[in-house]
């Protein structure tokens, strides 16, 4: 998703089946790692034709930029929390 200032951001949703509940705090807590994320991008680059990859390079940039600012965002969180958890006790 872009925002209206040009950011992309990648919003997580998470189907259950019926009567259970599923923590998208959790879901995200199993993510990829950066690594993993790019190498997956780019096994399916990899089958695309040149034409096609062309196409989309740009879109696949801002993917992998926007799915590592999230967890780069995602570690500084659990840094705080590790912080403010040694602040409570």
């Amino acid at each position: 998703m872009v925002t209206e200032n040009g950011r992309y951001e990648i919003h997580v949703t998470v189907k259950a089946a019926k009567g259970e509940c599923v923590a998208t705090k959790e879901i995200v807590k199993i993510m990829l790692s950066k690594e993993e994320f790019e190498n997956a991008i780019n096994s399916l680059k990899d089958k695309l034709d040149e034409t096609t990859q062309a196409m989309i390079s740009e879109e696949l940039i801002a993917l992998m930029g926007a799915y590592n600012s999230l967890v780069d965002e995602k570690a500084e969180i659990e840094e705080e929390k590790a912080k403010l958890r040694g602040a409570i006790k």
